[in-house]
């Protein structure tokens, strides 16, 4: 067996996580809640990662909103977030917020939002 973190529930249970072999044990206060082969373990540990960054997303909706407004008065139309909600923040913030206001306008022609640049995972053509 190899070292395995150990996290604690809000509830004060403790959820233990081991690999044993080619499989991936999950125990609840010591007993065996899920056995995972070693692929499916993976694939669940980047769904949890996504739904963690939505979810640090929206806790920092009022920082990030501020951060994408005060780009888009140096003249950086470029989104941050892609909930429709942090950025109609962001357009309220870039108008009326003090500290967002104190960027100056760049003169952007543009008023909308371009989108979040996106990252394209695999072989690159040149090989």
């Amino acid at each position: 067996m190899s070292k395995h973190p150990l996290i604690y529930t809000p509830n004060t249970k403790a959820l233990t996580i081991r690999s044993v072999k080619d499989k991936v044990i999950i125990l609840l206060d010591g007993k065996l809640i899920a056995t995972l082969p070693w692929e499916a373990a993976k694939q669940l540990s980047e769904a949890i990662k996504v739904q963690a960054l939505l979810s640090e997303e929206y806790a920092n909706a009022d920082k990030v909103a501020l951060d994408q407004a005060m780009m888009v008065r140096a003249g950086f139309p470029f989104g941050i977030a892609n909930n429709p909600e942090i950025q109609r923040l962001s357009a309220h913030k870039a108008q009326y917020d003090d500290k967002a206001r104190q960027v100056p306008l760049r003169g952007v022609k543009g008023k909308g939002i371009v989108g979040t640049p996106g990252l394209i995972r695999g072989e690159s053509k040149d090989g």
